[in-house]
């Protein structure tokens, strides 16, 4: 998306005044035929039943400012996969329920 919009702020849509700027249309030919390109394929995903639990449970903030920080604080939280007490993904769900 970023190549997009560096496209369309680095030139005209017109030249010498009236004209299309058919290098520019091209430019965005060849960012769109990527991006197709990398959606044809589906991405194979495999179901976890313990990860979707995280997801489906996770009680997150009201705003969007309390959510903010809420991430903020989970990414200075260290996930020790060092306890043999739990699982690492029991693990998680705990960090997510703080």
């Amino acid at each position: 998306m970023s190549e997009l919009v560096s496209v369309s702020e680095s030139a005209s849509n017109y030249i010498e005044g009236d004209l299309v700027n058919f290098t520019k249309m091209r430019r965005y030919t060849r960012i769109i035929h990527s991006l197709l390109q990398h959606q044809k394929d589906p991405y194979d995903f495999n179901f976890d039943p313990e990860i979707s639990k995280v997801l489906l449970t996770a009680e997150l903030p009201g705003d969007e400012n309390a959510l903010y920080e809420y991430v903020d604080e989970l990414r200075d939280c260290p996930l020790s996969p060092s306890s043999s007490s739990s699982s690492s993904s029991e693990q998680q769900i705990n960090a997510l329920s703080l």
